[in-house]
């Protein structure tokens, strides 16, 4: 005769399906301006490695939930970079900036895309709402530089 497993008291089934549920709620929820560091790190990995490469990257503040902007936006990207120590930790640079997106009914800010690009002078951007925004990727010496935002 086959032997079942214990079950658990359904309290705590329960507490273990809400902390699955929270973590896949973390997980999938950021603020504008991670989902914006998100694309830049995607397009980084995308960018060649030779030197003199390029790739524009197209980005919508508007599309993803929770907190899409419904309207108008701002895209601020101010000068800095991160240094690696080699086991997944980084540092930013003394006086790096971060990035942040502002619309009327959310936004966020991050320096989460240094660990990817430096930023070798600080990009503004208004954008309407439903607009893209355009920044370009640029590799020279050896690293990805943010360059351009339209």
């Amino acid at each position: 005769m086959r032997r079942q497993a214990p079950r658990l008291p359904k309290s705590r089934r329960w507490s273990g399906f809400a902390a699955v549920a929270l973590i896949t709620l973390m997980v999938s929820c950021s603020d504008a301006g991670v989902r914006l560091s998100y694309d830049i790190e995607a397009g980084a990995k995308r960018l060649g490695a030779a030197e003199g490469a390029t790739i524009t990257i197209e980005h919508r503040a508007t599309t993803s939930w929770p907190e899409a902007c419904t309207g108008a936006y701002d895209i601020e990207i101010d000068r800095g970079y991160a240094t690696s120590d080699g086991r997944g930790n980084f540092k930013l640079a003394t006086g790096a900036g971060g990035l942040s997106v502002r619309c009327g009914d959310g936004g966020g800010s991050t320096t989460y895309h240094l660990r990817f690009v430096e930023v070798p002078t600080p990009l503004r951007a208004h954008k309407n709402a439903d607009e893209p925004a355009f920044l370009e990727l640029r590799r020279e010496r050896g690293k990805a530089l943010l360059v351009g935002l339209r």
